[in-house]
């Protein structure tokens, strides 16, 4: 994959304990904040915002508030900036944080990483509440395809490549680490919410944006059902 990163003489086989991974596409003026949060927190040795392809300053913002960013030159989706990330760095416990939330903390990331000093917990997911009526209630119906996760290194390592489930990758990673015989623990992140795809890109972009998701996710539970899906 051709990409450029603002790490390229950082070793490639040196293995971090905690990284923090930020997908991001047009989150200028979103994407700053939570780099800073997550960067002094000093929770992960590496903070990596992969900038999916964006038009506009996401990857100066970024760079700018301490994150080393992987610059993709055009957009190929969530999933696709997850797997460039998890290829190119090694580390004992990946976070995946998105990179238009509000009201993240510290200790909202310290929440989701405690979980895993329990072995038989694979992945840690954390729930959006108590912040802004829109992501409650979307949290509250289906907290299993959050982008807030924590994730150990055992898991990652006999992961597909995830460029190929798009939206559904959420729903595939739950299943993976279910099928590996791991637990799944949820987490509540209190005062955390996130801008609406409509806020950010209009009520019909948004729209068409919802419609994709939901049919890549009805997509892979179809072929799952069908015994398609290989883990």
């Amino acid at each position: 994959m051709n990409t450029q990163s603002s790490a390229q003489s950082m070793k490639d086989d040196k293995i971090f304990e905690i990284i923090a991974i930020i997908p991001a596409f047009n989150e200028e003026g979103r994407v700053g904040k939570v780099v800073e949060v997550v960067v002094n927190s000093g929770v992960a040795d590496l903070t990596v915002v992969v900038d999916d392809g964006s038009t506009d300053k996401t990857a100066e913002e970024a760079r700018k508030a301490g994150a080393h960013v992987i610059k993709k030159p055009v957009n190929e989706g969530k999933a696709a900036a997850l797997e460039t990330a998890l290829r190119k760095y090694k580390a004992n416990i990946y976070l995946f944080i998105d990179a238009d939330l509000y009201g993240l903390k510290e200790d909202h990331l310290r929440k989701m990483l405690e979980p895993l000093k329990d072995k038989s917990v694979g992945m840690v997911l954390g729930r959006l509440s108590k912040g802004r009526l829109a992501t409650n209630l979307s949290h509250f119906i289906t907290p299993n395809i959050t982008g807030q996760r924590a994730i150990r290194n055992e898991l990652v390592q006999s992961l597909p490549d995830l460029s190929r489930f798009g939206f559904a990758v959420e729903v595939f990673l739950n299943d993976f680490c279910k099928k590996r015989g791991y637990k799944i623990v949820y987490v509540e992140l209190e005062g955390v919410s996130q801008f609406l795809k409509e806020e950010k890109s209009g009520i019909f972009s948004g729209f068409i944006f919802r419609l994709k998701m939901y049919a890549d996710i009805l997509i892979f539970l179809v072929k799952r059902y069908f015994g398609l899906v290989k883990f």
